[in-house]
């Protein structure tokens, strides 16, 4: 073999080890890089969508708190619980579906009696307890009120607020949204 027939294998092995090295190294660089830049973008689409359920969260509060507060509801419910006449339901009934119309993505709003006997709707008077469709995926605590969280056969999820109605200190039902 001649000499320069040697450098010159010698010379394609050296290349070709440099080129696997800096080509293995470049991978690797460049998947690290690929990896922290999906990672970032996983992050802040995460805290995007924590921030829109927070603030889905607070609005909801804000609308129990707005129904919550009528006072004329409070007292009807209380006066409906003592002495069962059918103006007392319907007044609630009505205010029921005043509240309604001002929110447009609740889809009803129920009153609820402590012993869960009585049920008003802002969609019909019934006296059944409330019954959600589906199977309740996850319950929890939030402020002042409790969330469940209702997954249907289709895999839809519902989200059902509820908190408690006070009249005088005193607790007189429950209200859900």
């Amino acid at each position: 073999m001649k000499i320069s027939h040697k450098v010159f294998t010698s010379y394609i092995l050296v290349s070709l080890f440099i080129f696997l090295v800096t080509g293995g190294t470049a991978y690797f660089i460049a998947r690290q890089a690929i990896e922290n830049r999906i990672l970032n973008q996983l992050s802040a689409i995460s805290r995007i969508q924590k921030n829109r359920i927070e603030e889905l969260m607070r609005q909801n509060q804000d609308r129990m708190n707005l129904i919550t507060s009528r006072t004329q509801l409070r007292m009807s419910l209380s006066s409906y619980l003592y002495d069962p006449k059918p103006e007392h339901l319907e007044k609630i009934h009505r205010i029921l579906n005043d509240a309604q119309k001002s929110i447009r993505d609740i889809f009803m709003i129920e009153v609820v009696s402590m012993d869960g006997k009585v049920s008003i709707s802002s969609g019909k008077t019934s006296s059944t307890k409330p019954q959600q469709n589906g199977t309740p995926a996850t319950q929890t605590t939030w402020k002042t009120g409790d969330l469940v969280f209702y997954t249907n056969s289709l895999n839809q999820l519902t989200v059902v607020f509820s908190s408690a109605l006070y009249l005088d200190n005193q607790p007189i039902g429950r209200l859900v949204l």
